[in-house]
């Protein structure tokens, strides 16, 4: 008989079993599907969000733009051993992950990070990889560097084949009397008979060098021309010309004479064996690219970006800038690096799709050097670095001759550049030297320079026109580099300049020229890229867009404001100036692009727009700090450099640049908000909670 008890306890037991069977498949099916989903999101769907204020793990507009337009594939390899530079070491992680993150954001970009020293076998690869690259240019050496081998060889073989007739010699009691032949005899036996060995370590070098994985050529053709050199210099040419005086010397016994003539003539085999091959490496050439990668690669840790056909290396430490000049750190303060790796990368980018860099020439007819070190109002060495990070060639040329370069000697006039056969060029033609009537020859190169600019621009280059106030032009003084506008519709008045009337007290007022500009006109790339940056115009000049036929025309700064007017006596200002209510005006245009067919132009009208001055004006970043340097205006900067890439047709590259994250977005929380927060902190929240709680208790007890 059954017990009636026992069958609901043996279905328990079953149903027990069959909810733990089910928790557990569920559980071990959630934790797949969490698996599964957090690679797909964290892997496959990489999202990351950036909350510092300057954007510092992000990439710029500027670099996503030129990652989403690329063509063909492209490889970033970082190669970093022990950084040479102790300062740069910190950093090194802050590369890497700049790197990857160009892999994460373009299917284009295949991301190998390599650590010699320790990844000796895909070092080796890469190594191979470029080697094969040069194979074409290289094969000429390589094929002269075997046949040295070669010649080397048999040369040993038929100088082996000299020693016994060397030895007969010797043995010849008539050579007895001729002590120097004698000893020359015995000398040039000893070389020959133990050529092996004498050339065993040369040869070493050699083989050591063509078996790296990038052979160097270089060496190998070194060790073997001055193998050769010596060989032929220093013991076959001394030989024979000692052998030929004594086969001609009376002096000499007959026998002895009759054994140096057949000598004579195998030794000058042995040289016509050298010569040819002498010759041929001395003639050879290596690669000059090739060298200098390799020695480069060797030297210092790089970041290597390869396209199918081209190679380009980023030596670490250019990836770093010392803080601006003008930013200096005050007493107790230390300045960082500040780390300039996305300019570098992206621009590097951009020039492995490009044939020949373009070429932008600093036309100076001041006289007083605009690069290097100067006047930081007439100086423009931070926009040219920030030309150079994308690749391209910045030169300056002075047509008018004078100042002096950094070893005091006086400069003459410089011919014009030449661009390249199919190299884009931009003329920045700065503010031009007033006239001079005591040197007229000066004025005469103003002119000329002119008109090479206007030749050029009529070929198709781009010119970028900064044009200054004169008080000349205000009695019909001709300003040349205002007349290269007019055909494209931009009038500049620069016998005038902005003015703005503001209130210093209750009852007084004064006249500035200093304007800042907080929006840019979007209607075209160039100035719709600088939103959000502020800029800063100091003695700027209206100008006028006309209508020309065939022309398209883009303000690209406006100055905006109350109490705005144009003084035309510029003698009175700033003091003097009073509010000419003719010349008023709510707005006034500082800066304009114009295109007419091909040809490009873009005109500022303010003379120190772009100068380190101004480009540099902002605070310092103490090291250990999340406060940045940077400009305060750096709309100034990225219209220049925006308004080059436009010139040069690389519209691709016109976004915002890595270098505005440099700017803080986010403003500093002042003293009086960061001591709310932290009481927000201490007492709100836990008082924020206590009230949460009773709400909640409140409620419970009520129901």
């Amino acid at each position: 008989m059954t017990d009636p008890d026992k069958k609901p306890a043996n279905e328990q037991s079953r149903r027990r079993t069959a909810y733990a069977l089910n928790v557990t498949a569920m559980v071990v099916i959630a934790m797949v599907l969490v698996v599964i989903l957090n690679w797909w999101l964290g892997y496959r769907r990489f999202i990351r969000f950036d909350f510092t204020a300057t954007r510092r793990y992000s990439l710029s507009a500027q670099t996503q733009k030129v990652l989403g337009e690329l063509k063909g594939d492209y490889r970033i390899v970082t190669l970093f051993g022990n950084s040479y530079s102790p300062a740069i070491d910190p950093y090194l992680n802050q590369v890497r992950d700049l790197v990857e993150e160009y892999g994460r954001r373009s299917d284009h970009i295949t991301v190998q990070q390599i650590l010699p020293g320790r990844d000796e076998a895909q070092l080796d690869i890469l190594y191979g990889d470029l080697a094969e690259r040069y194979k074409t240019t290289l094969q000429p050496l390589r094929e002269a560097i075997q046949e040295a081998q070669s010649t080397l060889d048999q040369f040993q073989q038929a100088g082996l084949k000299l020693v016994p007739a060397l030895e007969a010699l010797e043995k010849n009691p008539a050579l007895g009397g001729q002590s120097k032949l004698k000893d020359i005899v015995e000398q040039v036996r000893l070389i020959l008979s133990r050529l092996g060995q004498q050339i065993e370590e040369p040869m070493e070098r050699v083989k050591r060098s063509l078996d790296e994985p990038m052979p160097d050529y270089q060496a190998a053709k070194t060790t073997l021309t001055q193998l050769f050199s010596d060989l032929d210099a220093r013991v076959l040419t001394i030989v024979v010309d000692e052998f030929q005086s004594a086969s001609k010397d009376d002096k000499v016994h007959a026998s002895v004479r009759d054994q140096l003539l057949p000598l004579i003539e195998q030794l000058e085999h042995l040289r016509g064996m050298i010569k040819p091959r002498l010759e041929a490496l001395r003639a050879i050439q290596s690669s000059q690219e090739y060298d200098d990668l390799r020695s480069q690669l060797q030297r210092q840790d790089s970041v290597a970006l390869l396209s199918k056909d081209q190679v380009r290396l980023i030596p670490l430490n250019d990836m770093f800038r010392q803080p601006d000049p003008g930013s200096g750190a005050t007493a107790g303060q230390e300045l960082e690096l500040r780390f300039q790796g996305e300019e570098k990368l992206t621009g590097t980018l951009v020039s492995l799709q490009m044939k020949k860099p373009p070429l932008v020439v600093l036309v100076n007819t001041t006289g007083t050097p605009v690069l290097g070190r100067g006047n930081p109002q007439t100086t423009y060495n931070q926009v040219a670095e920030r030309l150079r990070s994308a690749n391209m060639r910045v030169q300056e040329w002075n047509p008018v001759g004078g100042g002096t370069d950094m070893f005091g000697r006086p400069q003459p006039p410089q011919p014009a550049p030449q661009p390249e056969q199919g190299q884009k060029a931009i003329w920045v033609l700065l503010p031009t030297a007033p006239p001079n009537p005591r040197n007229p020859m000066a004025g005469m190169a103003v002119n000329n320079a002119i008109a090479t600019v206007k030749q050029r621009m009529e070929a198709g280059d781009g010119a970028l026109i900064t044009v200054a106030a004169s008080g000349g032009a205000r009695f019909g003084a001709p300003d040349p580099a205002v007349d290269l506008l007019k055909p494209y519709g931009i009038t500049v008045q620069n016998d005038r300049v902005i003015v703005q009337e503001v209130a210093v007290s209750e009852d007084q007022t004064q006249a500035v020229m200093q304007h800042t500009v907080d929006h840019w006109p979007d209607a075209m790339d160039v100035s719709k890229a600088l939103s959000g940056m502020p800029g800063i115009f100091f003695y700027a000049s209206p100008m006028v867009l006309g209508k020309v036929e065939g022309a398209k025309r883009w303000p690209l700064a406006e100055l905006h404001g109350k109490n705005l007017w144009a003084e035309r006596d510029l003698q009175s200002l700033p003091n003097n100036a009073k509010r000419d209510e003719e010349e008023a005006g709510d707005s006034f245009i500082v800066a304009a692009a114009a295109q007419k067919g091909d040809s490009r132009v873009i005109a500022v009208a303010d003379p120190i727009w772009a100068t380190d001055f101004i480009v540099t004006l902002g605070g310092i970043r103490i090291l250990g700090s999340d406060d940045v340097i940077g400009a305060r205006f750096p709309g100034n900067a990225e219209l220049f450099v925006n308004s080059v890439y436009w010139l040069a047709g690389l519209d691709q590259l016109i976004a915002a640049s890595p270098r505005s994250q440099d700017i803080r977005r986010i403003e500093s929380i002042s003293p009086q908000g960061l001591v709310a927060l932290r009481w927000t902190l201490l007492l709100g929240m836990p008082l924020a909670t206590i009230a949460a709680g009773l709400a909640v208790w409140s409620v419970r007890r009520r129901a």
